[in-house]
């Protein structure tokens, strides 16, 4: 696996940006650095000619702090690049932590459903029907199947 390089400018706006993380962006670093439902998250990450707050690259989720005059291209851009975007404002953060966690793994649990149930079709597509759901002399429906794969 190859590491990207950024250029030094990029690197030392990240490094900054850092050191001037708002209080809520640190607390909830502090969470998601130990992973939440055993997903990593990188802090600071660049995505395009942009820098998100956090990002887990197996759900292409995106966590950001709220703050003032959010560009909403930025945000069609990352939308349209097939990134899920959670936003989520310093005071809750610091008010509401539970709340907060709360919803994200919620998020987490849905969008992990969602991936598996793509990969299920994907799988079913690729089988023919007389081989895959006759099995053990029983026919299996395309419903059945797919609610005795889903982990809740």
């Amino acid at each position: 696996m190859s590491r990207m390089h950024y250029g030094v400018e990029r690197a030392d706006s990240i490094a900054v940006m850092r050191k001037k993380a708002f209080a809520g962006e640190s607390l909830l670093w502090e969470t998601l650095s130990k992973g939440v439902c055993g997903l990593w998250f990188r802090r600071r990450y660049p995505i395009g000619n942009h820098i998100v707050d956090f990002y887990c690259r197996r759900l292409k989720l995106i966590i950001e702090i709220s703050k003032t005059g959010e560009p909403k291209e930025r945000d069609l851009y990352l939308k349209a690049s097939g990134y899920t975007i959670l936003r989520f404002s310093d005071s809750d953060i610091i008010k509401n932590m539970p709340r907060v966690i709360t919803g994200l793994q919620s998020t987490i649990r849905n969008k992990q459903i969602i991936l598996r149930l793509a990969a299920i079709g994907d799988m079913i597509r690729g089988f023919s029907s007389s081989s895959f759901f006759w099995k053990n002399g029983r026919n299996r429906t395309t419903e059945n199947y797919i609610l005795s794969t889903v982990r809740y």
